[in-house]
């Protein structure tokens, strides 16, 4: 999932984040909570509400590119590595080609 708060910005949802890292949702949302604590920010400002599939109100996070970064350095390498890895996936789908080569 891949929601561009703008069109130069890449995020990541916290349900990504947990599906990339074989983490439970609840668990990445425990530790983004704690990240947004720490860095003294309002976590409320990257929250957003979906519905689960029993069709309940629940909370999820969109991080932008350097909260993502932030939040998954506190991970083991495999568990980094696979997020950095989606991020560049992410990064090459939403390239504007530069040249009409690239483009074609």
């Amino acid at each position: 999932m891949n929601y561009p708060v703008n069109d130069q910005t890449l995020t990541m949802t916290s349900r990504e984040i947990a599906e990339v890292t074989d983490k439970q949702h609840q668990h990445v949302k425990r530790d983004i909570e704690k990240m947004f604590s720490e860095l003294n920010e309002d976590v409320s400002k990257f929250g957003r509400i979906y519905s689960d599939s029993m069709n309940r109100s629940q909370t999820e996070y969109v991080l932008d590119k350097e909260h993502t970064e932030c939040l998954v350095t506190g991970y083991s390498a495999m568990l980094r590595m696979k997020v950095i890895k989606r991020m560049h996936e992410l990064e090459e789908k939403n390239r504007v080609p530069q040249t009409l080569p690239e483009a074609l």
